[in-house]
């Protein structure tokens, strides 16, 4: 005979139940300490007077088409994150044109341009931070 634990087979033997009796125990005081964690860094974010730091990284798939790099040559801003008690404030969702990808703020709506004989872009400069990103549109 076999008992199953977590899409496994062990033997039935009075051994084995031992010993799994003791990992289902350690896995009750395992979630029960992650519970406590939780809430104790919930306690300390909550009181927490947040000082943030921006967070960036290397974008592999990002490129503005303004300063000369090429895609996944600059860093983007990926949101900010406290050096207190490590609470994560995330970019908002959006693309390059809506979100500012260097600072997060909004993006206002971009005037267009022609480039070269036939090529149609927009062109979208962040009022907080002045990046610029170039959309072609046509």
């Amino acid at each position: 005979m076999l008992i199953v634990d977590r899409d496994r087979a062990l033997p039935d033997t009075t051994e084995v139940r031992v010993q799994l009796d003791l990992v289902k125990q350690l896995r009750g005081q395992h979630e029960e300490a992650e519970a406590d964690l939780d809430s104790m860094v919930e306690e300390i974010r909550t009181s927490c007077e947040h000082v943030f730091e921006n967070e960036t990284k290397l974008d592999t798939d990002y490129c503005s088409r303004v300063n000369g790099k090429g895609r996944g040559q600059e860093t983007v801003f990926t949101g900010k994150k406290c050096i207190r008690c490590g609470l994560i404030e995330p970019r908002k969702n959006g693309h390059p044109w809506e979100v500012c990808h260097k600072c997060g703020n909004d993006m206002p709506q971009g005037h267009r341009e022609v480039h070269g004989e036939d090529q149609m872009i927009e062109v979208h400069r962040c009022p907080s931070c002045g990046h610029i990103y170039q959309r072609m549109v046509g």
